[in-house]
């Protein structure tokens, strides 16, 4: 197999012009990596910086009493282990680092409090920016999902919402300026995460004034198929995949980013997700083998990640390569390997490769790792450590073409 080896230097990060022309390669960190054990266990120390130009630490939570405070999501690690700290110390080699707030466990209705109250809201306003400020992170992005629709459920929001949320956003775009001008540091940096549904966009999202407060958008263009589901899907099809309503605008990561098109988002407010992990199903009949195949049932645990349905690249790396599984690319739209009764649709290399190319062609502002523990970090990595963050970086910063990623693993 080839391994990549593309030297990343600071011409290469910074294009040319300023900042608002820099192609994004976003990186998320999660804390609970420091949780797994053996192979899986991934520390600040093991994170590859140069291929990013932003690391955004997952997750800070809201305070489930009082509704107005950041907290650490897991404060002995946080903050007494020093995570933040080891994290934030590798602005001195270049990229950015941010803090995310929120996450699906957290995005329960006591966002939904905050925003509707104006007492709330101002006082989060403050502790965020004294927060950010205190464990020098260089800004926020916003991982509310979904304003007006709480974990999905509509039931927990009201339709005001979205202005609620367009209103908290400008309060806080203006507190995080007023404190960087006090400061005399550079501008703290504010984003959210979007959905890829239209009807989530519509009933919590008031775009237009969104991308004037915002300096992007990291749209979640991936867990677009799930074992939630009664068939196989791939996590994150690049277009429509055999089976699909084509006139679905959640059914593909094309569709999903030109919906936010639509509504009003220029491409160059626009981060496209990727995900380094594969969404797991189990067969109902193991004959049967393509997408659109029925599922039902658990699927099996990652020896790592230990997580049902979800498996990261590394664990489906191993299997592909010590453990009998099959492989099928379908090109233009993504992979996916079987074994028995079990199934998993993720991105290759080659995808992720398509993927950054469109990025490119499009004009948006640059592509999003979810996440760096979850690529073939390992040393022992057939392909190299981090094969996937290389080739978004490297099809990014044109010292990798489309038709140099043969290899697919």
């Amino acid at each position: 197999m080839m391994n990549l080896k593309i030297s990343f230097t600071r011409s290469n990060v910074l294009l040319a012009g300023s900042d608002d022309n820099q192609m994004l390669t976003i990186c998320y960190y999660e804390d609970w990596n420091v949780f797994r054990r053996g192979k899986g266990h991934f520390e600040p120390e093991d994170i590859l910086y140069e291929p990013c130009t932003h690391i955004i630490y997952v997750f800070a939570v809201l305070d489930d009493e009082t509704k107005d405070r950041i907290m650490p999501g897991e404060p002995t690690i946080d903050i007494e282990e020093n995570l933040y700290s080891r994290v934030v110390q590798l602005k001195k080699n270049g990229p950015k680092v941010m803090l995310g707030l929120g996450g699906w466990m957290d995005s329960t209705e006591k966002y939904g409090e905050m925003l509707r109250t104006e007492e709330l809201r101002a006082h989060a306003v403050h502790q965020i920016s004294e927060f950010i400020v205190k464990y020098e992170f260089d800004g926020l992005e916003l991982d509310i999902l979904y304003p007006g629709a709480y974990q999905g459920n509509e039931s927990t929001g009201t339709p005001q919402d979205k202005d609620y949320f367009l209103a908290f956003l400008r309060e806080l775009r203006g507190h995080f300026d007023f404190m960087s001008n006090e400061l005399k540091r550079d501008r703290l940096l504010l984003s959210i995460a979007g959905p890829t549904s239209e009807r989530r966009i519509q009933h919590g999202y008031l775009v237009p004034g969104i991308v004037s407060l915002c300096d992007w958008i990291d749209v979640i263009t991936y867990d677009i198929h799930g074992y939630w589901e009664e068939r196989t899907g791939l996590v994150a099809p690049f277009t429509s995949q055999p089976g699909d309503d084509e006139n679905d605008e959640t059914s593909n990561v094309q569709a999903a980013m030109e919906t936010w098109m639509n509504h009003g988002a220029p491409a160059n407010k626009l981060v496209l997700g990727i995900p380094s992990f594969g969404r797991t199903f189990v067969l109902v009949d193991p004959k049967q083998t393509d997408i659109n195949s029925p599922a039902c049932g658990d699927p099996d645990e990652g020896e790592y990640t230990r997580y049902p349905g979800y498996l990261s690249y590394y664990e489906i790396m191993d299997r592909v390569n010590n453990k009998g599984w099959t492989v099928v690319h379908k090109q233009n739209i993504g992979s996916y390997a079987y074994n028995g009764n079990q199934w998993v649709g993720f991105d290759d290399k080659y995808d992720v490769a398509v993927k950054a190319d469109y990025v490119k062609k499009k004009g948006f502002r640059g592509a999003a790792l979810w996440s760096l523990g979850l690529d073939c970090f390992q040393k022992d990595c057939p392909a190299g450590q981090h094969p996937l963050l290389k080739t978004i970086r490297g099809i990014l910063t044109d010292e990798l073409k489309l038709e140099d990623v043969t290899n697919y693993l």
